[in-house]
């Protein structure tokens, strides 16, 4: 079980949304994760994740999927 304010590094995030730590970075490149919107790079220059906005993702993501389905039948 993730606790949510555990929610913060890429492994983290990428068993919370069950994709892989390459995908998450994908994401990242991509524009899916948003700078200053669902991490925020710390002193060392690597991502930290927020975790009420990766909630807030999932759950589009999920909205996504479920549109997605109810549009094939």
């Amino acid at each position: 079980m993730i606790r949510i304010n555990s929610l913060t590094t890429y492994n983290d995030v990428a068993k919370f949304l069950g994709l892989t730590r390459k995908t998450i970075y994908n994401y990242i490149k991509d524009d899916k994760l948003i700078e200053n919107k669902h991490f925020y790079k710390n002193s060392k220059g690597t991502p930290t994740f927020i975790p009420s906005k990766i909630i807030e993702f999932k759950k589009g993501v999920q909205n996504i999927r479920c549109s997605a389905h109810i549009l094939i039948y």
